[in-house]
């Protein structure tokens, strides 16, 4: 998402919605799977981390603690 995003030049707001946009179809899929409430949130913590995280390291920006 992140790569993607960075190649088209998105801005922030438009990666924002892409990120939002897999989410969201994550949580559709996850809740499909019969996974708990509780599983659904920790896979959607994990993506959001790993995708923001990524966006700033391609953005060039700092990420406290590393």
């Amino acid at each position: 998402m992140a790569d993607y995003h960075h190649a088209k030049s998105s801005t922030d707001e438009i990666f924002q919605r892409g990120l939002t946009a897999a989410l969201e179809a994550g949580t559709e899929a996850w809740a499909g799977q019969k996974n708990s409430s509780t599983e659904i949130e920790h896979k959607t913590m994990a993506v959001l981390d790993a995708g923001i995280l990524h966006w700033f390291r391609l953005t060039g920006r700092k990420i406290a603690g590393n």
